[in-house]
């Protein structure tokens, strides 16, 4: 009988801690619901602004690049990411619109010659001509093509300089005598017009020989183009801090300081009056630009004080090879 009483009251302290165990699991089971739960809110609510940011990124697009994302209500720690994914987008803008401008100026300056060699075959065309029409217009068309291949050499040009593509073999150069190989090359195109070339400067220059001569004759044609019949185009090599500036000045017409800043843009043109003849291709001064870039040097342009136009080339004493 003792046995048996004993016996029971073993099973019910089993079954009374069995009841606890079970209570205590049921107590862990909510308490670790009631965390997640609470986790859960907790992280929907801090991650509430990248979720803000993520639904405006996703609105940006091509046509909205002037969209910048919002640091209102955003917590203090996502201030320099929103700042720095503005500034991205800045760059994104300014590259785009640059792009759209190019493709356009690009466009239109195609079209003009192809343009002109449709109408050239098509009036040729309309009637038989002698032999020495067929000549001329032939000739012309020659002309138009040319034109067209330098402007797609320039243009590739432009693209591997801007891509980094274009690798650049620095070497010292007598600074005095690529200034006289330029203005002994431009001499004849200078005598037509009246102009004197003057060349000074002593000293070495650490440059890419053919680039350095490309952007100094683009600089000499532009200026022989544009300078006053019977004025000087002044060639002058100095040294400056950390490097050498070579600086081509004429007398000419004038340019407004609105575009000063923009003479090396592609296909700029501060007076199409001026360069609505000839074989200009807006693509000049860009080039000199490009490959001042690849120098890691600088390419500015100013108006003096008694009027003359200052076109200035920086290049460094070491550029580091491409």
């Amino acid at each position: 009988m003792i046995t048996s009483r004993l016996g029971y009251a073993v099973l019910l302290c089993l079954v009374e801690l069995l009841v606890v165990g079970l209570m205590l699991l049921g107590i862990i089971a909510g308490a670790f619901a009631l965390l997640a739960l609470m986790g859960y809110v907790v992280m929907r609510r801090g991650l509430a602004p990248l979720r803000r940011m993520a639904a405006q990124a996703e609105e940006i697009h091509p046509a909205t690049l002037t969209t910048r994302l919002s640091e209102q209500d955003a917590p203090a720690e996502l201030h320099q990411v929103i700042r720095s994914f503005n500034q991205m987008l800045d760059r994104l803008a300014d590259g785009y619109q640059r792009l759209s401008r190019f493709s356009a100026d690009l466009a239109h300056e195609i079209r003009t010659p192809v343009n002109a060699l449709m109408g050239h075959c098509q009036v040729t065309l309309y009637q038989r001509r002698s032999v020495e029409e067929y000549e001329s217009v032939l000739a012309r068309n020659t002309e138009e093509l040319e034109r067209i291949s330098l402007m797609v050499e320039n243009i590739l040009f432009l693209a591997r300089a801007s891509q980094a593509q274009s690798v650049i073999k620095p070497v010292t150069l007598s600074l005095d005598a690529e200034l006289q190989r330029v203005a002994d090359y431009f001499e004849g195109l200078a005598e037509e017009r009246d102009i004197t070339l003057c060349a000074s400067g002593a000293g070495q220059v650490c440059a890419d020989p053919m680039l350095l001569r490309r952007a100094l004759s683009n600089l000499v044609d532009n200026a022989i183009r544009y300078a006053h019949a019977g004025g000087e185009i002044h060639l002058r090599g100095r040294r400056q801090a950390q490097g050498w500036q070579i600086e081509v000045i004429n007398q000419g017409e004038p340019v407004a300081a609105r575009h000063l800043d923009k003479l090396f843009d592609r296909f700029y043109r501060a007076d199409d009056a001026r360069t609505s003849s000839g074989n200009a291709s807006g693509l000049g001064l860009s080039i000199v630009k490009a490959i001042m870039t690849l120098h890691q040097g600088d390419a500015s342009v100013h108006c003096t004080a008694n009027g003359e136009i200052c076109f200035s080339l920086f290049f460094p004493d070491r550029p580091a090879a491409g």
